[in-house]
């Protein structure tokens, strides 16, 4: 007589239970794989003079390339720092070669990987409703004119060769009491368009960018300051080196090259 053998209550339980479990890991795994392998997260510190250019850029190349791309701006000296902090970025574009050197050689970026890819002019601006009469650089030495803009020179880019001019043009002393320090190009741009002060010595591009707020009313000669150059290059900790270095191509594109000319850049100074 045949006996009908009986479950084990417990037994089954615990292989249910071994098979949910294992079900779980497996589809964990597989999730995490699909999220390391399938992650495109990029992050680029840039100088506060290509945030409206490199907006443009990073969205016909997140478009271009599945990816998303956070941007961070601000006075190119200021960005330095944070990368010598330990600040998690993967591409840095400054507006001056000073910051990307020192940085090169603490050996926080790929040398290898340092290109430049823009240029700029430096003109001088006044607000747009300004009756003070300031057609150039002379003029910023009357005793109308109280507060000047530009850059502080130890954190932004803008403000070194704004100080070349002055002292090229011999009225440096003359005009040091007006002086404004700015944490960066745009925050000096924001303080002229505001009438916060009389005039600001901005970059070119950055005067371009501020529209109908301000009136440019002298462009500065080339053979009054260092010629303005922006490099580009990968940072040494980036976790992102492949996208990284898409992001660096398609700056360095035609296209890329476009929209920067469009917003009053020009190409990269040959090297000296």
């Amino acid at each position: 007589m045949c006996r009908r053998s009986r479950s084990n209550p417990f037994v089954m339980a615990a292989l249910v239970t071994g098979a949910v479990l294992l079900a779980v890991m497996v589809a964990g795994c597989g999730s995490s794989s699909a999220a390391s392998t399938g992650a495109k997260t990029l992050t680029v510190s840039a100088a506060s003079s290509l945030k409206a250019a490199f907006i443009e850029i990073g969205k016909a190349f997140d478009a271009a390339n599945g990816s998303t791309t956070t941007f961070n701006f601000d006075g190119s000296g200021v960005l330095q720092k944070q990368i010598e902090g330990g600040a998690p970025v993967d591409v840095f574009a400054s507006a001056a070669l000073k910051q990307v050197t020192a940085l090169k050689d603490e050996g926080l970026v790929d040398a290898g990987s340092i290109q430049m890819f823009a240029g700029n002019g430096m003109v001088l601006v006044v607000p747009a409703g300004s009756e003070l009469g300031i057609t150039g650089f002379q003029d910023l030495t009357k005793d109308s004119v109280k507060r000047i803009a530009y850059g502080d020179p130890k954190i932004a880019a803008n403000g070194v060769p704004a100080e070349q001019i002055l002292t090229a043009l011999g009225i440096m002393e003359k005009v040091r009491s007006k002086v404004v320090y700015a944490q960066n190009v745009a925050q000096a741009t924001q303080y002229v368009s505001s009438g916060e002060v009389d005039a600001a010595i901005l970059f070119a591009s950055e005067a371009k960018a501020a529209g109908d707020k301000v009136k440019v009313v002298a462009t500065a000669d080339r053979s009054w300051y260092t010629k303005v150059a922006y490099p580009i290059c990968l940072v040494s900790s980036g976790t992102a080196k492949d996208l990284g270095q898409a992001f660096v191509d398609y700056v360095m594109s035609p296209q890329g090259q476009a929209v920067l000319a469009t917003y009053g850049f020009v190409p990269a100074p040959a090297a000296s």
